[in-house]
């Protein structure tokens, strides 16, 4: 698929080089040419074409570069994703080992304060 977008873009590059020295070459032919003024207005008729096909390849062309970013920007939301789920699991270590802090904290807090109090009852 990549080879194909390459291939493709660089021949729509080599079709708008071809456009503005096709539309020169017609417009140096109908000056030097003996034509009435309404053949020559007329080459101007064949320059709207050509920008017009001009037009077309660069939409064909931007259409191709979107496909390829986008192609891009779902391989690095992927590689986020995978980056994410590993990011769960140590979140939920994390959580587990502060839960047990917490408990063993509150737990010998306690069990000093039993300490103590059996310690002044003696």
């Amino acid at each position: 698929m990549q080879k194909k977008l390459t291939e493709l873009r660089f021949w729509l590059k080599q079709a708008l080089w071809f456009v503005p020295f096709a539309y020169f070459l017609n417009f140096i032919y109908a000056v030097y040419s003996d034509q009435s003024g309404g053949a020559f207005g007329d080459t101007f008729g064949a320059a709207n074409a050509l920008f017009s096909g001009t037009a077309l390849l660069l939409l064909v062309l931007a259409v191709s570069l979107q496909r390829e970013e986008l192609e891009h920007v779902k391989k690095e939301r992927n590689d986020t994703l995978k980056l994410l789920e590993g990011q769960e699991g140590i979140n939920e270590a994390q959580r587990v080992a502060l839960e047990k802090q917490l408990f063993e904290s509150s737990f010998f807090s306690l069990f000093s304060l039993i300490n103590e109090e059996k310690a002044r009852l003696l």
